[in-house]
């Protein structure tokens, strides 16, 4: 087997890069003047009884948003699909046989998993009950997409 050496000029590398950022550029400048006007798609979550905002990272919308993209199976190097029995009650009960599943959001460290988990319904999409602890199981924020808040500069 032969492998050919392509020669390519200083010219060309510099056509190929200005045509790389131009591309990044358009695609960049409508997110970036979407999140400045508080677009309604950007995720954010809204407590429905208060309506106030709920700080719940992008990884974990990520997450989540893949979750629900692959059938609940979680990426290569997450843990995720073990029964959450919600045994303490801080979550809605589940009508029977539907169970609580948990995953992490990011892969494990040299510290271990972490505190964040999102614990959804995972098949029960009717009643869509997916939620985001950052602090494992102490507390949970619900993934309910609502108009993000307009900052001001």
């Amino acid at each position: 087997m032969s492998i050919k050496r392509i020669s390519v000029g200083n010219s060309q590398v510099v056509r190929l890069l200005v045509a790389c950022v131009s591309f990044l550029t358009l695609l960049v400048a409508p997110l970036s003047a979407q999140a400045a006007e508080g677009d309604s798609s950007r995720p954010c979550a809204v407590d429905p009884r208060t309506g106030t905002q709920l700080n719940i990272p992008q990884a974990a919308w990520d997450m989540l948003s893949y979750l629900q993209s692959h059938n609940f199976t979680p990426p290569p190097g997450i843990k995720g699909g073990a029964i959450y029995r919600n045994a303490d009650g801080k979550l809605p009960a589940l009508p029977p046989p539907y169970e609580y599943r948990e995953y992490d959001i990011y892969p494990a460290g040299p510290n271990g998993r972490g505190p964040e988990r999102i614990v959804t319904d995972a098949a029960l999409e009717t009643i869509n009950y997916d939620w985001y602890s950052p602090d494992h199981y102490q507390t949970f924020m619900p993934f309910i997409k609502g108009r993000c808040a307009t900052t001001s500069s």
